[in-house]
Formats: C-alpha cells, sequence, structure tokens
C-alpha cells in the first residue's frame, strides 16, 4: 500500500512539473509572436 501511494505522489508531481514546463513554455511563444508582430 505504501509503494501505490509514493508512485501516485510522484505521479502527481510529474504533471505538476509537466504542467509547469507547458506554462513557461506558452508563455516563451506568446512573448516571441507578441515581439514579431509588434504588438
Amino acid at each position: 500500500m505504501q509503494n501505490v501511494k509514493l508512485s501516485l505522489e510522484t505521479l502527481s508531481l510529474k504533471k505538476f512539473f509537466l504542467f509547469f514546463l507547458f506554462k513557461i513554455t506558452l508563455n516563451e511563444i506568446y512573448r516571441k509572436v507578441k515581439s514579431l508582430h509588434g504588438f
């Protein structure tokens, strides 16, 4: 049972990390597009 809990925590951590990375990447793309079009 302990192993299942641990793996679940690791999974949620991975999800959070991926989401964080995704947000940063999205922000970078948004900024590049903005500077490209001169908004």
